[in-house]
């Protein structure tokens, strides 16, 4: 079996230190970046995989089909964020199947596709760097960078005020092109930016008359 040599770059983040009780005691520095030539697969090398039958085909189909529970979970995610009852219960129902498909994932931009849950230690990396980048780009008072990350926190508190979210996603498009810190937070960013561009996209759709 064939296999191509790919560049890829390790970018490793600033890492706590933390006693029992889970209270910061250290940190230990950001690595620099690594960049490595790995081993991958090109379409033929897969096709080839598959013809072994085995655990090569089992691994394949695996790592293939993590890609739909990752999507069905991203719709469950969203379901529960946006649920009127708290309370209410989650069924299997409440999943759009016609967005299950490897068609329509794959056309997805890669930050809604559905993926592991990003850590409070992510977040918490993210709101603290916005915070010191927006208060050095914009000379907004932190008061008002708070006010951003609170919504960030807690962003179905926007879904329905086109202007909020017009608003945080201009400061989200400007926080990724000042941050040192990119490489390290632009999941969560991203993430934001595809769930207010989303939501937004919705809300005009709703309160167009051409759409009616």
């Amino acid at each position: 079996m064939q296999y191509q040599a790919q560049p890829f770059k390790f970018n490793f983040k600033k890492r706590v230190i933390k006693d029992e009780s889970g209270a910061v005691i250290g940190e230990v520095k950001k690595k620099p970046s690594v960049e490595v030539n790995l081993p991958v697969l090109d379409s033929a090398g897969v096709v080839e995989a598959l013809s072994l039958g085995g655990k090569e085909t089992e691994l394949i189909l695996s790592a293939v089909n993590d890609i739909f529970y990752q999507a069905a979970r991203a719709q469950f995610d969203d379901i529960i964020e946006n649920m009127s009852d708290p309370d209410g219960e989650v069924t299997a129902n409440m999943l759009d199947f016609d967005k299950l498909t490897i068609q329509y994932v794959a056309n997805l931009p890669k930050a809604a596709r559905g993926v592991s849950a990003l850590t409070d230690d992510d977040w918490n990396n993210f709101y603290a760097d916005y915070l010191q980048v927006m208060i050095a780009a914009t000379g907004k008072e932190e008061t008002r960078i708070n006010n951003h990350i609170e919504l960030f926190k807690k962003p179905t508190r926007v879904r329905a005020r086109a202007k909020s979210m017009e608003i945080l996603i201009d400061q989200l498009s400007i926080y990724t092109a000042k941050t040192p810190n990119l490489e390290d937070n632009a999941t969560c960013a991203e993430r934001l930016l595809t769930k207010f561009t989303k939501w937004l996209a919705d809300l005009e759709a709703s309160t167009d008359p051409e759409a009616l």
